[in-house]
């Protein structure tokens, strides 16, 4: 089963679905002495060494998964402003198609229309 890390600036809920769906998740304010405002290395490190994807609407980090490799995998959330019930339900409407993708490839996108990947 997938573990995922939720970035700040997706609303808390979203890591409280995915883990009522059964996905191990983690949102920045999962983390210790943080205060929600957790580095993008900090984040990846915490992905790497939990095995876990972040989900993010960072587009740095769809950098760090084509060019430098350190991180594996990535949910990359481009619905530009949308209200935080419309974007769980996205998701909890598509998790498992998420993570059947994932399974070959690294980096996901998700939009408004639905699941695709991401053309690197």
């Amino acid at each position: 089963m997938k573990k995922f890390l939720v970035d700040a600036q997706l609303p808390y809920g979203l890591a409280q679905k995915l883990n009522n769906l059964s996905y191990d998740t983690l949102h920045t304010k999962d983390i210790p002495d943080t205060q929600n405002h957790t580095s993008d290395d900090t984040l990846i490190s915490i992905a790497t060494k939990q095995d876990r994807i972040i989900i993010s609407k960072d587009a740095d980090f769809v950098d760090t998964v084509r060019i430098s490799k350190v991180l594996k995998q990535l949910v990359y959330v481009t619905t530009g402003n949308i209200k935080n019930k419309e974007l769980i339900t996205i998701f909890e409407n598509n998790i498992a198609y998420i993570a059947q993708l994932l399974e070959n490839h690294r980096i996901i996108e998700v939009s408004r229309e639905g699941v695709k990947l991401y053309l690197e």
